[in-house]
């Protein structure tokens, strides 16, 4: 297996170049691959593998069927979608299951690999809501697979010009059940839980909780602990907010740092067994989480403080930078 990065743009940044090195400490005889754009500019490694990928007729026609601001962070709606696209090419020319994180996805040691390896299914995804999934930590067994996830992408795009890739993994899960494993997003029991509908899901997680040992945040433990991206906000960063549709409801679970695993674990009250929680998705970029022996600090900080009421940080320098960035823009569409 490897572990599969994608990212397009003029460069990389910050939080992803410290994830590469992370993963590299942490997974030394784990491939790490980077699929992005002739070009960005990429920190030379000799442990990365960096794959090219080229604009595609698909990509092309995705991008004209998405009607998303396309000068939102580099066209983010954009290749956030593509990158399934990237994926199936990068499949296409160098078969083998991987492992795809999205940029701000940390793993800890015990990252359980080889279990996926062993899953009946050949994907496998979180689903944060009854209408969202997500890639945080997104298994592909081969090429085949991701040739059925980017068609039906482009069929959702050519339909709904505000489809995401959030929507297109909810569907996807919606349409081949037979295919997809879901990820455990927290702990065993269902008091941490809302909104399930006949209970489906939950049930498939339950079951997958036990086939991993632990569970894999999709967005809301990280989302909830260390805070919400703060260029969202002007600065802001918004801590313990919790995301009223989902799924799972942090502020119901019980949270402890593992000194012995360096990284969190979960359960949904003091009645029920704690489970490992194997990835972190650290929607606040802060770039200290991303390194192994200061995140230590950040994640007891965390814990202790997860029960305390919503509060908000302010970042001087994103608030500045996004200051700039809106000057930039009005000054760009007077021209």
């Amino acid at each position: 297996m490897k572990i599969v990065f994608a990212h397009f743009g003029n460069r990389l940044p910050k939080h992803l170049t410290l994830n590469i090195e992370r993963c590299k400490t942490l997974f030394p005889n784990i491939p790490i691959v980077l699929i992005t754009n002739r070009e960005c500019k990429v920190p030379r490694t000799a442990e990365l593998e960096v794959s090219i990928y080229d604009t595609s007729s698909e990509w092309l026609q995705l991008d004209s069927d998405l009607s998303h601001p396309k000068d939102f962070r580099d066209n983010f709606w954009l290749t956030s979608v593509a990158r399934f696209l990237a994926i199936k090419d990068y499949l296409a020319n160098s078969p083998g299951e991987i492992l795809h994180l999205e940029s701000d996805v940390i793993l800890s040691e015990d990252f359980p690999f080889d279990r996926f390896s062993k899953l009946a299914k050949p994907i496998a995804f979180p689903i944060l809501s009854s209408s969202q999934g997500i890639a945080s930590t997104l298994y592909i067994r081969n090429y085949e697979t991701a040739a059925s996830l980017v068609s039906l992408t482009l069929e959702m795009a050519s339909k709904d010009s505000k489809t995401t890739d959030m929507l297109v993994l909810r569907s996807f899960y919606k349409s081949y059940p037979e295919k997809t494993q879901l990820l455990p997003i927290g702990p065993l029991g269902k008091t941490a839980y809302r909104n399930f509908g006949d209970g489906t899901i939950l049930e498939e997680m339950t079951s997958a909780a036990l086939i991993f040992n632990g569970c894999f945040d999709g967005l809301d433990i990280g989302y909830y602990l260390f805070g919400v991206d703060p260029r969202n906000a002007r600065g802001k960063k918004y801590l313990r907010k919790p995301l009223a549709n989902s799924f799972l409801n942090v502020k119901e679970t019980n949270i402890k740092y593992s000194s012995p695993r360096n990284f969190l674990n979960i359960s949904s009250n003091l009645s029920e067994p704690e489970i490992p929680v194997f990835s972190l998705h650290i929607h606040s970029k802060n770039a200290h989480l991303f390194r192994v022996k200061k995140a230590t600090k950040l994640f007891k900080v965390a814990v202790d403080n997860y029960l305390l009421p919503e509060s908000i940080e302010f970042v001087p320098r994103i608030f500045l930078h996004s200051i700039i960035q809106a000057v930039k823009r009005r000054l760009s569409k007077r021209k």
